[in-house]
């Protein structure tokens, strides 16, 4: 189960004068009631009070009508499992803790130096810098073997299911194997 967090904030008591505040800790304690969702997508948006967090489950295999829908129109849409809207003044705070315990997850779970983050259709795992570069050199051939002569970093990550600047990386590594960038 993972561990509550806190934080402190200043409240205003529901007596006193305008402008007191009572500084108070706010401790989050889930119970077996609280609602929990799964989700392997967001999409963060905006407006000029609010940022929105749109939370997705988009499913690991999917039915051969949403595949044919993807294939026709090069996207799929799925409805929110969840939406969670903040004010922005609390969006600092939650990038702070995001980013320790992003940095404690990989310090305990992953040994970061040799590893990168692919985002795949089905959940995100981890995937050694190695395998990158073999499997981003095995599309290239791959690509050079039907005649393709030029190949776009956009078409390597869409076919990879990684992210762009991850294969730009990895073609800067590849150099040495006679692949170049344009």
């Amino acid at each position: 189960m993972p561990r509550k967090m806190s934080t402190k904030q200043a409240i205003p008591p529901a007596r006193g004068k305008p402008g007191d505040v009572l500084p108070v800790r706010i401790v989050v304690d889930p119970t077996e009631e609280t609602p929990v969702y799964y989700a392997n997508h967001a999409e963060v948006s905006l407006s000029p009070h609010e940022i929105s967090v749109s939370f997705v489950r988009v499913p690991s295999k999917l039915s051969s009508s949403r595949t044919k829908d993807a294939q026709v129109s090069g996207s799929l849409t799925f409805e929110p499992t969840v939406q969670v809207v903040i004010p922005p003044t609390l969006l600092p705070g939650l990038i702070k803790a995001m980013t320790i315990t992003k940095d404690q997850y990989e310090e305990k779970c992953a040994n970061t130096a040799d590893v990168v983050k692919v985002q795949t259709t089905q959940s995100p795992h981890l995937v050694p810098a190695k395998e990158i570069l073999s499997a981003v050199y095995a599309q290239i051939q791959a690509m050079r073997a039907l005649g393709k002569t030029q190949v776009g970093t956009a078409e390597i990550a869409r076919a990879l299911g990684i992210h762009v600047a991850e294969v730009e990386r990895t073609v800067a590594a590849l150099r040495t194997k006679g692949v170049r960038r344009r």
